[in-house]
């Protein structure tokens, strides 16, 4: 099943049309650099520092998390695709960045979009993919209903991610019969009514829905599920 997801990623990335450069008045653009390395599926390493940085989280987007040095945290599924997926998009190549709002995280870490040197959109083509959701912030909202159009489309088709029950979306009467909902990455496709906190040891993943979970509401949606209203 790996075999037949890999060679399936492998004909979208060479034979699916590239996610379209954003109009370019909706970001500031920024320097260009080579990609050294790929972190994860939306994190890389310039060739060279821009101000003091070398580190790019791709803003805008969230790709399956990978360990990456922290105990217990498990694989998440999908994670190794959309990290080779980033590499062979933009590994050994230069990118231009572009900002959108604001430009370090606190982690040091540059954000920003990226795009090659023709022209496609990094942050679009991994979105067109399946293999990276809309992931925002209030400081960084630039592209915002470009980047949740390729996001729709690619659930529609269940490609990547959208494909996975891992990622499935979540409805109200689903939320019901889950007891201990343990991290923001469900989605419910309906109007959010309210808005819970959750702490749950020791990765937040659905896969470890411990007892020690807590959930309680409150008014910062930084890390969050929802109970929904129906739509209109």
């Amino acid at each position: 099943m790996r075999a037949i997801v890999h060679w399936l990623l492998l004909f979208l990335l060479s034979a699916g049309p590239a996610a379209a450069a954003p109009a370019a008045t909706a970001l500031e653009a920024g320097e260009s650099a080579g990609v050294a390395r790929v972190v994860d599926g939306d994190t890389v390493v310039l060739d060279r520092a821009i101000g003091t940085a070398t580190e790019v989280r791709l803003v805008g987007i969230q790709a399956p998390k990978l360990p990456l040095g922290r105990p217990g945290f498990p694989t998440w599924p999908l994670a190794g695709e959309a990290k080779r997926a980033l590499e062979r998009l933009v590994l050994g190549r230069r990118v231009t960045l572009s900002f959108g709002g604001r430009r370090m995280d606190r982690h040091g870490r540059l954000l920003a979009h990226l795009h090659a040197a023709d022209g496609a959109w990094i942050q679009g083509e991994l979105l067109r993919l399946g293999l990276a959701r809309v992931y925002s912030f209030a400081d960084n909202r630039a592209l915002i209903p470009e980047m949740l159009a390729l996001e729709r489309r690619a659930r529609a088709a269940g490609r990547g991610i959208w494909g996975h029950p891992f990622y499935a979306i979540r409805t109200p009467a689903r939320w019901a019969s889950i007891k201990c909902p343990a991290t923001h990455r469900q989605s419910c496709p309906s109007r959010v009514r309210t808005v819970f906190r959750i702490k749950c040891s020791p990765t937040r993943s659905p896969t470890n829905c411990s007892k020690s979970c807590r959930i309680g509401p409150s008014s910062t949606p930084s890390r969050f599920i929802s109970t929904a209203a129906p739509r209109a």
